[in-house]
This record gives structure tokens, sequence and C-alpha cells, in this order.
């Protein structure tokens, strides 16, 4: 129902100004890496969720296995980093850890955005790594 949408510009960062268990879905566009918090941010959006409640993180920074070295020095020479943008890279496993210690159940959703990730899909998470992750609290009795 478009009439139940609330956009709220924020520091996520910060206390969210919602009630306890009031939102029903949270979404993150390209957008959560630059926490400077995880912990604090997913402790925030835990807070607010409903029961049944789902985050969506689409277009994060994710790490390959094999190349997180690489990716990880460009970050540190990146103009955003220069200029004092928080900017965070995780390996897959290390979102699982940090949504499953935050009371969430994970599911990852592979991505591939152009033909050479398609023919590539077996290596994701090796040598790049594209997902969309979906997470719903541990507290409700539908699990994804």
């Amino acid at each position: 129902k478009p009439e139940k949408l609330q956009f709220i510009q924020g520091d996520m960062g910060d206390f969210l100004g919602f009630s306890n268990g009031s939102i029903d879905l949270i979404v993150f566009d390209a957008s959560l890496h630059h926490s400077r918090s995880i912990w604090r941010t997913l402790a925030e959006c835990y807070r607010v969720l409903a029961s049944n409640g789902l985050l969506v993180a689409q277009r994060e920074q994710y790490l390959g296995m094999l190349t997180s070295s690489k990716k990880l020095e460009q970050l540190l020479n990146s103009e955003e980093v220069k200029n004092g943008v928080s900017e965070n890279a995780y390996l897959k496993s290390q979102y699982q850890y940090y949504f499953h210690a935050s009371g969430f159940h994970t599911r990852f959703i592979p991505v591939a955005e152009n033909l050479l990730q398609k023919l590539l899909l077996p290596f994701n998470g090796l040598i790049y790594s594209k997902w969309v992750l979906i997470a719903q609290k541990h507290d409700t009795k539908q699990i994804l």
C-alpha cells in the first residue's frame, strides 16, 4: 500500500525515531557498508522491525575471497576514503556473522550484472561477490 510508505532522512548510526516493532521493511540500497558501526545499525534495525519484518540490502560492497586484498587496497586509496567517507567492504561470511549475531536469519541471492558475471556465477564469492541480502528477525515463526 503506497500510502503506508514513509521516507525519512537520518543517520543510520543514530537512534531511529521509530517505536519498537513498528517497521515492516527496511531497504538499504548501496548504503549499509557505509555504516560506521554495523553493530549499532543492525541493532536499531532489529529493534524497529516488526515480527516477520524484513531487511533487504542490495548493491552492497562485498569482497571476493581471492580478490579481497586488492579491493581493500583500492578502497584505502579511494577519493571517498581520502575525503572522510566511511567505506567498508565485507566478505559474504562476515555479513552472515554480523546479521546472525544481531538476531537475524539471512538469505543471499546471487546477482549477475553482466554476461561475464552470468558465465562466472559459480565463482560468485571467490573472484567477485554480488548478492542481495534478505534478513528476517529470529523471533519470527516463519523463516526464509
